[in-house]
Order: structure tokens, then sequence, then C-alpha cells
């Protein structure tokens, strides 16, 4: 269905409108959960390797449930799955919380506390990754395939405006390291009940279920491959961007507290405000850039990844805080570029019934960044030190 849905008296409660505010509070909790879990696991005694392995490990579950919950949102709707990201994260974000106070407060502490929050952080994970898949998804069935970069790029932006409001809520840290946590959590939360309330079901994931159910096929259950010759290279520029993308963005956080000798709280906002300028930088991209650029999603991808290759550069020669920044705002122009790009480039080699499995799988590279890239940092950034 290449139609969309919003109503015209309505416009604001359109489903790109609710998509997009969906994405903004999982793109918060994507950046405020970077910029405070360096020093959080500092204070409360964890090694730079376990903090790390916090979004590794939760990274690793996300690669391996998307393509489950993008599977499941052909066979379920677009917006149950989508329900169940943004409330199961809510509940289990919340106990993540509560054990990281208690490791403030000295309740918790040593192997039990970091088994803890991991634990509950694998929970977080399972239940988030059905968030992305179930967007993504949504929009490329309400969109043309001549619309379709813009429309991925449009709620591809609503993360990176999350990314930009996530760190914000970092100078909420000077009231405890949590705030910003439990005020990302509170969001999350009103934008699942937005979505409760007004958004409908795809209309496409309707008229996918009533010719399944005439061919007598169960739509949504065809396991796609990673390694189709079809998508596959797409799905190996996302994994690899996104590797590089979690390597120095957890470890950035050390690096800026030594570098300039910064206290716990102050590293937090300094990298939040550098977090703030990639993230502007891709929103540019993203609403500016893309929603102008008539050329093929492909060229995109041209396009953005050597402002990636200069962006890394920058971050590495770096001696001072404004290269750093400058790093950062060609690694959010690089990003807010190649990510649409091949995301709708993958999406244009498949069907229509396989655009649920595709999304999952899209979506599950970037988790796959997340689980090496963080090691590789840590390893990397502790022989260095």
């Amino acid at each position: 269905m290449n139609t969309s849905t919003a109503r015209p008296s309505r416009a604001w409660f359109s489903p790109l409108n609710l998509l997009f505010l969906a994405m903004i509070a999982n793109g918060m909790g994507s950046t405020v959960i970077f910029a405070v879990i360096p020093m959080l696991g500092r204070v409360v005694g964890l090694d730079i390797l376990q903090i790390n392995s916090l979004i590794a490990t939760t990274a690793g579950v996300h690669f391996l449930a998307s393509p489950f919950w993008g599977r499941r949102s052909s066979l379920w709707g677009r917006r149950r799955v989508l329900l169940i990201g943004l409330f199961g994260y809510s509940a289990c974000a919340l106990a993540f919380i509560s054990l990281a106070g208690a490791g403030l407060a000295g309740w918790l502490s040593g192997l039990t506390l970091y088994l803890s929050l991991l634990g509950s952080r694998i929970l977080v994970a399972l239940l988030l990754a059905a968030s992305q898949p179930a967007s993504l998804a949504y929009v490329i069935d309400i969109t043309s395939a001549q619309s379709r970069t813009r429309g991925i790029a449009r709620v591809a932006a609503a993360n990176g405006i999350g990314t930009i409001l996530g760190p914000v809520l970092t100078w909420s840290a000077g009231l405890s390291l949590l705030a910003p946590l439990i005020l990302q959590v509170f969001l999350t939360f009103l934008s699942g009940l937005m979505v409760l309330f007004w958004l409908p079901e795809s209309p496409a994931h309707h008229a996918s279920r009533s010719a399944a159910t005439g061919s007598g096929e169960v739509p949504g259950l065809a396991r796609l491959s990673y390694f189709d010759p079809r998508y596959r290279h797409f799905l190996m520029v996302g994994m690899i961007i996104f590797t590089m993308m979690g390597m120095s963005q957890q470890t950035l956080g050390f690096y800026f507290q030594d570098l300039f000798n910064l206290t716990p709280v102050r590293t937090a906002q300094v990298f939040g405000l550098a977090l703030m300028v990639a993230s502007a930088a891709t929103l540019f991209s993203q609403l500016y850039l893309v929603q102008r650029i008539t050329r093929p999603p492909l060229f995109l991808v041209r396009l953005g990844l050597p402002m990636l290759g200069l962006a890394y550069l920058l971050i590495y020669l770096a001696d001072t805080m404004l290269l750093l920044v400058l790093g950062m705002m060609f690694f959010g122009l690089g990003m807010g570029l190649a990510g649409p790009g091949y995301s709708s480039s993958a999406s244009l080699t498949v069907r229509q019934d396989e655009q649920g499995g595709l999304a999952g799988l899209v979506s599950s590279t970037p988790a796959l960044g997340f689980v090496i890239g963080p090691l590789l940092g840590a390893y990397l950034y502790g022989r260095d030190i």
C-alpha cells in the first residue's frame, strides 16, 4: 500500500508523525545511556571492560532479536510490535535504574552488581529491539519506491532528534546520575501511550494478511538470510559503519575524561554536548540534504562514507576540544547520509511480503556493530592508556 493513512483533520496524529515521536524516544534512550553509563559504571566500581560489555552484550541480544521482531511485525502487525518495544523497554529500563540506584547506595557491589545490571540490560535490549524494525517496516508500507528514502530519512531523523535531546537530559546529572535515565523512561512511556491511542495498523499489513489467508501462507515467518545476494552488500556497509560508531562513541567518554582531566559529572555533560553536535549534523543531513537529493539512495552511501572517514581522522588527531567536536560534526553528517541510503537501497531489493523480515535484518546490523565496536574499542583504548 503506497498511500498515506493520515487524516487531514488530525495531521498531528498521522502515522509518520506518531512514528517520528516514537523514534525520538528511541534515539534518546541510545545517547543518554552512552553519555551516562561510562561515568555511572566508574562511580559504582565497574572497570572499563565491564562497562563496555553492558553495551556490547545487550547489543548482541538486539542483533539476535531484531530479525524475530521484524518477522513478527508481519504476523502480528507493525503497531502491536512497536507497542511491545516502547512499553517493554520502559518497564525493563526502570529495573536497570533501580539496580544502578542500589549500586550507588552501596546495597549491591562487585560481581553481584555487574551481573544484575547485565541481566536487566539484556531484558531492555530484548524488548527495545521490537521498536525499530516495526517502525521501519511501517514506513516502507506507506511510502512509494520513489519517496521511500525520504520517508526513511524522516523517521531516521527522529532518532537524530532523540540523540540531540538525550544528551540534553545529562544536564540533570547534577541532581543524580540516574536522573537522565528516569526522564528518558518517562518520555518513552508517554510516546507508547500516543501510539496506543492514535496509531492505526498498517494498511499494507492488512492487505498482506488477507492475501496470505487466501493462498494458505502465513505472512512474516519466512526467514531471510544475511547472505542473500540481493542485499548482503548493503548489510555489510551498515555493519562496518556501526562498528566504527560503537567503538568511537563508547570509548570517547573515557577519552574526553582522561584527555581533559574532567570529573565524572562534567564528563557526562561535555560528552553529551559533543553527541548533541553529531546528532544535530545527522539531523541536518536527514531533514535537509536527503530530502533535496534526487539521486538514487546508493549515491547517499557513496557521499556519506568519505565524510565518516574524515571524522575519524579528525578525532584521532584531536588535541583540543574544538577539533574533537569538529570530528563529531562530520561524523553526524556522514551517518545522516549513509544510514537512510543503505536502508532504502536494501528495501528496494525484496518483495512487499519480505519487508518485515528485511527490516529486522537492517535493524540488527547496528546492533552487531555495537557488539564488536565497544569491545574492540575497550581493548584498543586499554592498550593505549
